[in-house]
């Protein structure tokens, strides 16, 4: 890093810069703190990205109307999806470690050599057929 820059994730601040910050009292900074909206990194001081991150949350869920124990349980329910997913994935990944499933790309192979084989045989059956009726009325080309 060049030594203008800070990085951003670091930065600590106090009580009055986070009331600034949300235009509120330090007074109501503290009652958010004991509410568990936001949390402080020391007595009186706060990591900056967390706090806003979680304040935005906290205004998005009072102005959705959205009971805080449903964000909780719908963040649990998409972290058991995702949990999920990669289980799925890890499953399917073994499968085809063990030999006990086969690539798309192969199997579309495969299953194209059988069309093809089945169609030329279905192609080849009018000169059979033809063979086999011209000759149905002579009774030395019974078959």
């Amino acid at each position: 890093m060049s030594a203008g820059k800070t990085d951003i994730s670091e930065i600590v601040v106090n009580t009055a810069a986070i009331a600034k910050m949300f235009n509120l009292t330090e007074r109501r900074v503290c009652q958010l703190v004991e509410e568990g909206v936001i949390s402080r990194a020391g007595y009186g001081r706060f990591d900056l990205i967390d706090t806003v991150s979680k304040y935005v949350t906290f205004l998005k869920v009072s102005s959705e109307g959205i009971d805080e124990n449903d964000v909780v349980e719908s963040l649990d329910y998409e972290k058991w999806l995702h949990e999920k997913a990669k289980r799925e994935k890890a499953e399917i990944e073994l499968a085809h470690i063990k030999k006990e499933m086969h690539r798309s790309e192969e199997v579309e192979k495969v299953l194209n050599q059988m069309v093809m084989a089945f169609c030329s045989k279905v192609l080849s059956l009018p000169t059979k057929v033809a063979l086999m009726l011209i000759n149905r009325d002579d009774p030395k080309h019974r078959f």
